[in-house]
């Protein structure tokens, strides 16, 4: 039997998603604490990864709802200052792992077929897999 075709998980094995999300979040809570939400840095963040975690890591609510369980409201312009610093920063950490590229390099010249297997929805998977500038491999 011969191999045909590999399948990859993305995130964890392609990217480091984990330190992407939390050093993302971290930028976010320093933005929003300076355009004046009022929380320790080390707490905010806890916080906020706490409510990734409650909502599903890929939640697109989760500053929304952070912000409303810390003030009872939501800062229009605290939610935009975090939601910007966030995403500044995620681009920042959207590059593969060491020698991600060059594997799959040889495995696309050995005519093999490659596949990505994520539980990520796929508009965000995809635009990761852009960001990094491999999504042609599949």
């Amino acid at each position: 039997m011969s191999i045909k075709a590999v399948l990859f998980d993305l995130d964890q094995t392609l990217i480091d998603f984990i330190k992407m999300k939390v050093e993302a979040c971290r930028s976010a809570i320093k933005a929003m604490i300076k355009a004046g939400l009022k929380i320790d840095k080390r707490e905010g963040l806890k916080k906020l990864m706490e409510t990734y975690h409650r909502l599903g890591i890929e939640s697109d609510v989760a500053f929304s709802r952070f912000l409303e369980e810390q003030t009872g409201r939501i800062d229009e312009e605290i939610l935009k200052v975090g939601i910007d610093a966030y995403l500044e920063t995620k681009q920042r950490f959207l590059k593969p792992y060491p020698y991600v590229l060059e594997t799959l390099e040889t495995l696309k010249n050995l005519n093999l077929k490659l596949g990505i297997v994520t539980d990520a929805p796929r508009k965000k998977a995809m635009g990761r897999l852009n960001a990094m500038g491999i999504v042609h491999f599949f």
